[in-house]
């Protein structure tokens, strides 16, 4: 037969059915395959080619016994069907991947979010990371948000070179949603070097980029002014785009002296065109240097679109209510008037400038309302009047009495106290009585304290803690009417007895009096918050008072109690640090210091 012992089946009958369709197949005595035809008698050679036997033959081994006949080779299956694997593969991943890209952008953000709660790797997190953020807008957002919630090893991890195979693109989509937040400080430039580290190979205009903004940081913290210039254009040549990068290079200028003011003036205009969320740094850097704060002052004029951009836009009138209780009485002050002489109106208007700018560059929050509402203010209350509160409308002060209390109502930490009772009208609205008034008391003068930290440039181990500073009059024994260090020590006085305050829960007083005693029982959470505070270090407004601010914009209702007020600190220094931070540590312990247990997660 024609294929039996046939040395290769497969081009025997090739050339045959290429002879039998009649193309010029030519005689080759070398060839075995078509010494096989000829000797099986399928085939004859006829001038010097291969031609049909006869019609006999043509007809009983036509097409279809060809093909029937013809070997399909096992590796060539093999092939087939793995290339036939790989297509179904890629059109199910183009299937799968067209539909996920069509789903709502809602829909995948909530994908992302349930990965990332339940990743396990860090290739999880960077995935539904970077998938986040390619969603950009609010989602972007949110991806920063989580990114910053990671405890800084785990963050620090994503960025192991050893990813970078595999997930170089996830990891440069994840620097570049968030490496402009990174701060001048050794954690941050920590995980910026490892970003640098990751991306070498696989962005090394970025790696270039990142070590370029180090190097500038370094000389910028060793004082080389000029040489963290120097390092910080180069890396502005590489993109120019990083508004962190001109904020630094500001501060370089700065350090120059007073001939490069201007060009840090510029690099200050530039941030906030590339970043408008900036306009806070950017203020408090200028108010850092006396002499540099007083050249802004002096060539606002010049720089136009940044005093626009960074103008304090508090809007205050103070009236004089002429020691009458008629309110409002006349108005005395009104935003942009020159001082008056009046000693008392230009004091509250002085101090409600620095207030509103003090929530403002810190916790971004725009007056009492955080809707920028008017400020009013009411001094000289009636007669000898030895107090100062909120009205629910106005900020009121009296002129105290002159036997034990002076005028010192209108005392920067005094007025800071009376708004941030306003604030609580529109956050918490925490209830003047028992623990919850106890809470509107000790928010406000823990605010008070540090707005007077602020004003002094105090540390937590340097400020006094004491509210009400040289209130009293030379006739009373005491320092403050309250301390927040050491609750119960502000005063002991023969009219005004004993300060009453206890420093711990096993102290607490039951009364009837004082609204449940809001005064005198505040003294613990305001003794929590020194401990947390001195644990931290620092300046106490930044870390401290942002954990208490968030803790009274979000989280407390009007009947909060003491341990409503520790879980949710605790829990936002969570969200704010990390859990297990040690910003979340230091409340516990804070908290615990008063005979708090914290008991939430």
């Amino acid at each position: 037969m024609l294929t039996r012992r046939a040395p290769d089946v497969q081009q025997v009958l090739k050339i045959y059915k290429d002879v039998r369709t009649g193309k010029r197949v030519s005689d080759d005595e070398r060839s075995i395959a078509k010494a096989h035809l000829k000797i099986s008698g399928v085939v004859r050679s006829q001038d010097g080619r291969l031609i049909v036997r006869n019609r006999i033959y043509e007809q009983t081994f036509d097409p279809q016994w060809i093909k029937e006949n013809t070997p399909v080779m096992h590796s060539r299956r093999i092939a087939l069907a793995s290339a036939f694997v790989a297509v179904v593969a890629v059109l199910f991943g183009a299937y799968f991947g067209y539909k996920d890209l069509t789903r709502p952008p809602a829909q995948r953000a909530a994908g992302y979010l349930t990965d990332f709660q339940a990743a396990n790797t860090p290739q999880k997190q960077l995935a539904s990371l970077a998938g986040l953020f390619e969603l950009g807008g609010d989602y972007a957002t949110q991806a920063q948000d989580l990114f910053f919630q990671l405890p800084s090893n785990v963050s620090k991890g994503l960025f192991d070179p050893g990813l970078s195979r595999t997930q170089s693109k996830n990891q440069i989509i994840i620097i570049k949603g968030v490496y402009q937040q990174l701060n001048n400080v050794p954690e941050d430039n920590d995980l910026l070097k490892a970003m640098a580290d990751a991306t070498k190979e696989s962005d090394t205009v970025l790696a270039s980029e990142i070590r370029f903004w180090l190097a500038g940081r370094e000389k910028l913290n060793k004082g080389d002014f000029y040489g963290a210039e120097a390092n910080l254009t180069a890396a502005i040549n590489l993109n120019p785009q990083n508004s962190a990068i001109y904020f630094d290079r500001a501060q370089a200028y700065i350090g120059e002296g007073s001939n490069q003011y201007s060009s840090a003036l510029k690099d200050f205009s530039q941030v906030l065109q590339l970043d408008n969320r900036r306009k806070q740094d950017v203020i408090k850097a200028i108010n850092a240097n006396t002499v540099f704060s007083d050249y802004w002052n002096d060539h606002q004029s010049e720089f136009a679109s940044l005093a626009s951009a960074i103008a304090v836009r508090v809007h205050r009138v103070i009236y004089d209510a002429k020691n009458s209780s008629t309110l409002p009485g006349v108005i005395a002050r009104k935003e942009g008037d020159p001082p008056t002489g009046d000693l008392a109106v230009d004091k509250v208007y002085d101090s409600l400038g620095k207030i509103y700018e003090f929530f403002w560059l810190n916790y971004g929050r725009d007056s009492i309302d955080d809707k920028g509402m008017e400020i009013p203010a009411i001094v000289h209350y009636e007669k000898s009047y030895a107090n100062a509160f909120w009205d629910r409308q106005y900020l009121i002060f009296g002129d105290g009495d002159g036997k034990l209390f002076n005028n010192q109502f209108t005392a920067p930490d005094m007025i800071a106290h009376e708004y941030v009772i306003g604030m609580n009208q529109y956050e918490a609205g925490l209830h003047f009585t028992n623990q919850s008034g106890a809470l509107d008391e000790s928010f406000a003068d823990v605010f008070a304290s540090l707005f007077k930290q602020y004003l002094n440039n105090q540390t937590a181990s340097n400020a006094s803690w004491l509210i009400g500073e040289d209130i009293f009059t030379a006739e009373v024994k005491g320092v403050a009417i309250r301390s927040l260090k050491a609750p119960g020590t502000a005063y002991d006085d023969p009219v005004l007895g004993k300060d009453p305050q206890p420093a711990n829960m096993k102290d607490y007083v039951n009364t009837v009096s004082d609204n449940g005693g809001v005064h005198i029982n505040c003294g613990i959470s305001n003794h929590a918050f020194y401990l947390t505070a001195i644990d931290l270090g620092g300046y106490a407004w930044e870390k401290a008072g942002r954990i208490w601010y968030i803790t009274l914009r979000d989280k407390l209702r009007p009947d909060s109690d003491f341990q409503d007020a520790a879980n949710q600190t605790f829990i936002v220094a969570g969200d704010l640090y990390g859990q297990g931070s040690r910003e979340q540590e230091a409340v516990r312990k804070g908290w615990a210091g008063v005979g708090i247990q914290v008991q939430a997660k």
